[in-house]
Formats: structure tokens, C-alpha cells, sequence
């Protein structure tokens, strides 16, 4: 597949700012080409391009694709048409294709209709305007369609239809909004309920459908409303309404009540009369949603429905109807989806939508029958979606002889929606330092270009990484000492995972000292001094009273932590706590140091701190406190006397 120029966006179309570029090389290219005297006949029959003219356009597209008022953009547009020429033709086609810059298309639509300019070659922009979500573009290129010269278009013929097609749509988006306004304005619940009856009962499609669209829209708010039951037992009895799109809205709102029996059985009944794929397509995704058992046998049936939509909606329903229930048992008639599915897929020559779907179910019901379907569905033959979703469900099958396809799928496969499916599948398969460094490999940006892919390889690598042992995961985090910064934080979250996992098991607590002091030291080099507190005091808590070292390394540790955070004044009661005389006299000068060095910076906080070291610790804290006191209160009354500060007796 051949790549995109430089000058377009991803889904292949240019940029507003690479369009103003590449228009001015079309238009000085066309001038060049013409030699002086010369006139070079155009294929719409227009004057070729003069260098002057060439100019001129040069001047005037600025101005209609950049920030002027409306008038100023009209304007240009208007006087790029007078030119008459190809290269001006051609950038106002260029610029009606843009994917933004709306108001210079509507400056286009405007300037064409103003001067009803009957070009046919701008017909098939204008008609792709039609579609778009601005009202006021869409009517101006209905206004423009109006002059285009096309006798294969005119009079009755399609673009007449397409146009007339969507000025219907545009009243029924009208007057979907104004209803909707109209409801939001009645007073009380009756008058809502009476008028919502009122459309249900109408005899116009869109009333049926503006009220089945508020009841929905209700019902899946952030704060849920279901229809009263008035209401509800008229939406019941719209089931076999004559009109499809009524019948479908119907089937999304029974679906999201989720009053599963009851409308179970009422979609199922309905599919023995339905001939609308639509509908049809609707109503199994429902019943999968829905998650009755009993539906398995209808949707069966749908699996073999000649229309590919339908079949992919019940083989969606089925892979949901066959998950496992609470006690981790499937539901009966599993062994005949799966023996279906299987036959549906080796039947072949099926849609991609289709095959996705059952592939997909393939992957939820996750049976070692559909491992060889599965397989053959990641070979490159087929498409890229196909594979994404072959890969992820070899992943829920768990089978762990599949990590070798999955890790070439990895490494190899050029679609980053594969490999993305094939990070998560390892995530769920690997257990080993092979399937680590796969991963690991796919964090750089030089072997992994896309984001989304080294995200989903990160999650799969803390995954496996939870199911080492508690050496192993030590020796991981051993080879995280990277001094980057993305390496230093996804250390970090290993020794979080780490930690976590030994305090769930709480099986050895000097592995769990030696994760959470680790998990402290890199809280503190990253400035996270309040965590760091709090999982330094979590360790010291294990330390046995006889391991002095230990304790002592840990503590001084927690009072760092303490000082360097928002609340320094937990340092003091965290020295309080220690009971060795050694750690003692070390909390006791790193206090003393503390004070000191704040008290050349910040006289005042120093001799808050300084009062707060009186009242909290004993005046036998260790055997030289008072004079350490001394020491400090000296430190803070000179330097208040430098600043010119009242320091309060201590």
C-alpha cells in the first residue's frame, strides 16, 4: 500500500496549511509551464494559467484559507472565480476537499451561487458537502448545486434526488431538535408523560421516533430514568410498528432495560416475523446483551441468516450467551455453538464482518477446539482486523503453546492494531523472561512506533511480571536501574506491583522490608516524599526490634521523607518512635542538622520547628538533648537576629 505524501493526514487527506502549500506550487507551476504569447488549452475549457494571474491567485488563497472575517473570504473566493482559470478552478476544489477550515468552504458554496457558476467539475465536491455536520455549509452547497450545468444531473434526475433526499433530512433533524426542546420545557412529569404517549400513538414515523429516542436517551443518562409504565407498556406494543427504523429503536430500548425475561422472550418472538436485516441484526445483538441462555438457540439459527450482518450480529450474541457464569461453568448448549461456529468458519467465503464476529466469539468462549481456526485466522492473508482479533483470542484461550505465533506476531506483523492485540495476548500467556524481553523490546520508540502498542506491551509486562516469584521479581527490578527518566518511573511501578504482591501473601517480611524500602528510595529520588513516608513507615513496621542496622537505615530514611515533605513536623513524632539508642542519636542529628540549615533560610519555620522539638521529645531523648537544644535555639535566635526577625523564647 503505498504511503501518504508528506502533505496529507493520516486518512489521507491535506492538512488546511499543506492544501495553501501545494496550491501554490499548482499555480506556479501552471504559470511556468505557459510560455509567453502562448495559450495552453485546459481540459475544463478555461483559460490557461498567465503569470500574472498565477499572482494574483497567490495573493488571494491567504486570504480565503486563513483568519479573515466572512465578507474578506467571500470576497477572494469571488475574484478567484473571475480569473477563470484552471489553476484557480482547481484550487478552490482543493480547498472545498479540505477536512477543516469550514469557513472557507462556506465562502465557495457562496461565492458559486452569487455568480451561479455552472462549472459541472465542482459537482462532486458539493455533492460530498451534503454530508457534512455544519447546516449552514450544507445549504450553501445545496444553493450552489442549484447552477450546476450538468444535463447527465439536471432537471429530475439523481443530483436533483440526492438533493431534494437531504433537504428532507435536514426538516427531520430540525424537527427532532425542536420536539426535543418542546419536551424539555414541559412543567410537569404528567405533561411529559402524556406527550410522549401522544408521539408513540402518532401516525408519523418521526414522532415515534423522537419520543423512543428521549425515553433511551433517559434511560442511559448519567443519572438513569426508565419510562414510566404507561409509557412502557406502549413501547412494548410497538414490536411489529410498520416502520423499521421505529422497530429497531424499539429493540434498543427493550435491550438497555435490561428486564431480561420478560423482554427476552418478547425479541425472540419477534424474530419469527421480522424479514428486516436491520432489525434482524438488532435484535440478536440484543439478545446477547440480554444474556438469557434460552436465546442460544435462536441465535443459532441467525448464525446461518444469508444477510453477513445479521450472521455477525448472532455470532456477537452467541460468544456473550456462552461466557462462563459466576461458578465458572458454561451455560448448555455451548458444545453446539461451538461445533457451529466452527462449521460456519470452515465453511468460507465469508464477509470480513462475519468472520470477525465469529473469531471474536472464538476468542469469548475461549474452547482449545477453535485453537487451529484461530491459528489459520493470523496468517497475513487476511486482513489486518481479522488477525487483531484472531491474536487476542488465542490469548483468552490461554494456551501457552501459542507464545511462540504471538511473539512473531509481535515483532513482525506491520499493523500496530496485531501487535497491540498481541502484547495484551502475552500479557495473558507468558510467564517467562523470554516473553519479558519481547515486551521490553517494544517500550522504545525506535523498534515500536506506536504509542497505543508500547502502552498495551507495558500492561502485559506488569502482568507477567505479577506471576514471578519474589526473587525472580527482585532480579527484574535489579535491570530497571536505567537513569532515564521512563525507565526510572516504570521501575517504580514494578516495585508498586511488587509490593503489593508480597503484602497480599505476607510470606517473608524481610522481602517485603527490602521491596518497600526500595519502593521508598524511589519515591524520594522522583520528590513523591508523602508516598515514600507512608511505604517507609509500612516497612519499619516489620523490622524486627534486634535487626538495629535496619531499623536505623529505614528510619533515617522516613525522616527525610518527613522534612522534605509538606508536613516536616512528622518527622519529630517519627523520631519520637525509635527506641534503639543508636537510632536515636542519629534521628537526633539529622533533626539537628535540619533545623540549622532552616533556620539560614526561613527564621520563622525554624522556630516553629524548634518549639515543636521542645514539646514533643523528652528532655532524655538521648544524653546530650539539652545541649543539642541550646546548640539549636542559638542557631535560630542569630539567625532571626540577622533577619531582623522576633524569634519567641524558646
Amino acid at each position: 500500500m503505498p504511503k501518504p505524501s508528506p502533505n496529507t493526514s493520516p486518512g489521507g487527506r491535506r492538512s488546511s496549511a499543506a492544501v495553501a502549500v501545494a496550491l501554490v506550487a499548482v499555480v506556479m507551476l501552471a504559470a511556468a509551464v505557459q510560455a509567453p504569447g502562448e495559450v495552453a488549452q485546459a481540459s475544463t475549457s478555461q483559460p490557461a494559467t498567465s503569470p500574472a494571474v498565477a499572482a494574483q491567485i497567490i495573493t488571494l488563497i491567504p486570504a480565503l484559507t486563513g483568519e479573515a472575517d466572512p465578507a474578506t473570504r467571500k470576497q477572494a473566493a469571488l475574484q478567484i472565480l473571475a480569473t477563470g482559470s484552471d489553476a484557480g478552478i482547481q484550487a478552490l476544489l482543493d480547498i472545498l476537499e479540505l477536512r477543516n477550515n469550514t469557513a472557507a468552504k462556506l465562502a465557495i458554496c457562496e461565492a458559486l451561487s452569487e455568480t451561479k457558476f455552472d462549472n459541472p467539475v465542482f459537482v462532486d465536491r458539493l455533492l460530498a458537502l451534503l454530508d457534512d455536520n455544519n447546516s449552514a455549509l450544507v445549504k450553501a452547497a445545496m444553493d450552489a448545486l442549484a447552477w450546476s450545468a450538468d444535463p447527465g444531473l439536471a432537471g429530475q434526475g439523481a443530483l436533483a434526488s440526492r438533493v431534494r433526499k437531504r433537504q428532507e433530512e435536514m426538516l427531520t433533524e430540525v424537527l427532532v431538535a425542536r420536539s426535543k426542546e418542546l419536551y424539555a420545557l414541559l412543567g410537569t412529569e404528567g405533561d411529559r408523560t402524556a406527550r410522549l404517549l401522544s408521539w408513540l400513538r402518532s401516525p408519523l414515523s418521526v414522532d415515534r421516533l423522537i419520543a423512543l429516542e428521549i425515553i433511551h436517551g433517559a434511560m442511559v443518562a448519567s443519572t438513569p430514568t426508565p419510562p414510566v409504565g404507561e409509557v412502557l407498556q406502549q413501547v412494548r406494543q410497538m414490536v411489529s410498528d410498520a416502520d423499521e427504523a421505529v422497530r429497531r429503536q424499539v429493540v434498543v430500548v427493550l435491550r438497555d432495560l435490561q428486564q431480561q425475561k420478560e423482554d427476552n422472550r418478547r425479541l425472540l418472538n419477534m424474530l419469527a416475523g421480522e424479514t428486516s436485516p436491520v432489525v434482524l441484526a438488532e435484535i440478536y445483538r440484543a439478545l446477547g446483551r440480554l444474556g438469557e441462555p434460552e436465546s442460544i438457540p435462536a441465535c443459532l439459527e441467525g448464525l446461518a441468516h444469508p444477510d453477513p450482518n445479521v450472521a455477525a450480529c448472532a455470532a456477537d450474541a452467541l460468544g456473550r450467551l456462552c461466557l462462563r457464569g459466576g461458578n465458572g461453568d458454561r451455560p448448555p448448549g455451548t458444545a453446539e455453538v461451538v461445533t457451529a461456529l466452527m462449521d460456519r468458519l470452515a465453511a468460507g467465503g465469508l464477509a470480513p464482518v462475519l468472520r470477525q464476529e465469529i473469531v471474536d466469539s472464538m476468542g469469548e468462549i475461549a474452547d482449545p477446539a477453535f485453537l487451529p481456526y484461530l491459528i489459520e485466522s493470523v496468517e497475513a492473508v487476511q486482513p489486518a482486523a481479522i488477525r487483531q482479533t484472531a491474536v487476542r483470542a488465542l490469548g483468552r484461550i490461554g494456551d501457552p503453546n501459542q507464545i511462540p505465533l504471538v511473539l512473531r506476531m509481535l515483532s513482525g506483523d506491520p499493523d500496530p492494531g496485531v501487535r497491540e492485540a498481541a502484547a495484551e495476548a502475552l500479557g495473558r500467556l507468558g510467564s517467562g523472561q523470554e516473553v519479558l524481553a519481547a515486551l521490553r523490546s517494544r517500550l522504545d520508540n525506535k523498534t515500536e512506533p506506536a504509542p497505543a502498542v508500547q502502552t498495551r506491551a507495558w500492561d502485559a509486562y506488569r502482568a507477567v511480571f505479577g506471576r514471578l516469584s519474589a526473587d525472580q521479581q527482585l532480579q527484574i527490578i535489579e535491570t530497571w536501574n536505567s537513569g532515564d527518566p521512563a525507565s526510572a518511573s516504570r521501575r517504580l511501578d514494578l516495585l508498586v506491583d511488587a509490593e503489593k504482591s508480597l503484602g497480599t501473601a505476607n510470606t517473608d517480611p524481610g522481602r517485603t522490608v527490602a521491596i518497600r524500602e526500595m519502593l521508598g528510595d524511589a519515591y524520594l529520588a522522583t520528590g513523591r516524599h508523602a508516598l515514600a513516608a507512608t511505604v517507609l513507615a509500612r516497612a519499619q513496621e516489620l523490622i524486627p526490634p534486634e535487626q538495629t542496622d535496619e531499623r536505623l537505615r529505614v528510619a533515617r530514611k522516613l525522616v527525610q521523607a518527613h522534612l522534605a515533605g509538606t508536613a516536616p513536623e512528622r518527622a519529630i513524632t517519627a523520631a519520637g518512635a525509635a527506641i534503639q539508642p543508636m537510632v536515636r542519636e542519629a534521628l537526633a542529628g539529622q533533626l539537628e542538622e535540619y533545623l540549622v540549615q532552616l533556620a539560614r533560610s526561613s527564621p520563622a519555620q525554624a522556630a516553629d520547628f524548634f518549639s515543636r522539638l521542645q514539646r514533643t521529645l523528652p528532655a532524655d531523648y538521648v544524653p546530650d538533648w539539652p545541649q543539642r537544644l541550646t546548640r539549636m535555639q542559638n542557631a535560630v535566635a542569630k539567625a532571626a537576629t540577622t533577619a531582623g526577625s522576633t524569634i519567641p523564647a524558646g
